[in-house]
């Protein structure tokens, strides 16, 4: 789901042998100051700036001062390959609206100094048409959820706009692994929905980073993948927008929440990271606790609750609910369908919803791995 990043490194060592002391010497007059302090440029969640040594800030300074104006290349303080890779990186996950750079980059070292330089899979031109329309769709959703009170609604509204928006594909073309791709295109790569939804909480002043690990698919087998870690309250959450948006068709097409502000124990029962583990062992802003939907029991007082919630959010045609334990989901289960408590829950909701629907016919989608029924109602 996500492409490797590329790297082609040059250096180019000179050997000068007698001319050796008059090269240092007029290298030292011309010496370049580099800046390693934190710019403001592209908004302040900056999470892989700030794991950079001194010399590779300055290196990633001065690639983002001057990258807009597409240079062939730029003056850089010497790095070496793992550097180098550390500051591209850096540069490509802080700052997703620089969707122009392509994969593949290179430092050139000779008696001038040392240079980077880039690939860029859009010319300056469509460039800045695609920033137009993507800044544009960005203030358009920043003029809806700045009037949303908490971090929590205004991530939700940014998860729900980008899987409304968007359907996953395997990327063949640039854009897809973009925030345009998810954005403006409605088609994207976990990378361009990860970027997207970096983009969307940076205008929302929302701490966030991007992460990369692997996923694992049905099947067993792995992939690459990309998705987000949101920090509230000083608490870091995971945030996987692409595994919320399942494929399908008709009904089974939409959204979900089981990837929304979970703990790291939950996201790697899929998910495994590249790196160490982030941290992530709060609940507090985790979709089901926040709404009120995370069960610990399945007795009377549950079946009551739930069925508030279906009559609260019958419009949708849909409630997600989600189990505490292994335990509790399957007396749920077993409960609720086996032994046939929905129709009586569906019976009380029905009593208290504007919207009509069956009391005697329903339709779910169980995830096991997460304790999580999503219950669709038939009208």
């Amino acid at each position: 789901m996500k492409k490797r990043i590329l790297f082609s490194f040059i250096c180019v060592a000179l050997i000068v042998g007698a001319f050796s002391l008059c090269f240092g010497v007029v290298s030292q007059k011309q010496k370049t100051s580099f800046d390693s302090g934190e710019l403001a440029q592209y908004g302040e969640y900056k999470y892989y700036f700030s794991s950079l040594s001194e010399v590779e800030k300055q290196a990633y300074n001065c690639i983002i001062k001057e990258i807009e104006s597409f240079p062939e290349k730029i003056k850089v303080p010497a790095l070496d390959s793992e550097q180098l890779e550390r500051v591209w990186c850096a540069v490509m996950y802080d700052n997703p609206e620089l969707f122009m750079l392509g994969k593949e980059c290179g430092v050139n070292t000779g008696i001038d100094g040392s240079w980077f330089y880039c690939d860029y899979v859009l010319d300056k031109v469509e460039y800045n048409e695609k920033k137009r329309q993507l800044d544009e769709k960005v203030s358009k959703a920043e003029s809806e959820f700045s009037l949303l009170g908490t971090a929590f609604e205004k991530e939700l509204y940014i998860h729900d706009l980008i899987v409304d928006g968007c359907t996953y594909v395997s990327p063949d073309k640039p854009m897809q692994s973009t925030a345009c791709g998810a954005l403006l295109d409605g088609e994207a790569s976990c990378e361009g929905y990860a970027k997207a939804a970096k983009t969307l909480l940076d205008a929302a002043e929302i701490e966030n980073y991007l992460v990369c690990g692997t996923a694992m698919r049905e099947d067993g087998s792995k992939e690459g993948h990309m998705w987000n870690i949101v920090v509230i309250d000083g608490e870091p959450y995971n945030l996987d927008v692409t595994w919320d948006d399942p494929l399908g068709e008709a009904l089974y097409d939409n959204k979900r929440y089981s990837y929304f502000n979970i703990t790291d124990a939950d996201i790697q029962k899929t998910h495994s990271f590249d790196s160490t583990p982030v941290g992530c062992i709060c609940v507090d802003e985790n979709y089901f606790m926040k709404t009120g939907k995370l069960f610990d029991s399945y007795d009377a007082d549950m079946r009551t609750a739930l069925a508030e919630v279906i009559a609260k959010e019958s419009k949708s045609g849909k409630v997600d609910i989600c189990f505490s334990s292994d335990e509790v989901y399957k007396r749920a289960i077993s409960g609720l369908f086996e032994k046939e408590d929905i129709y009586r829950v569906l019976e009380v909701a029905a009593l208290s919803s504007d919207v009509d629907f069956s009391t005697r016919q329903i339709k779910y989608i169980n995830d096991d791995t997460h304790h999580i029924l999503e219950l669709i109602l038939v009208s």
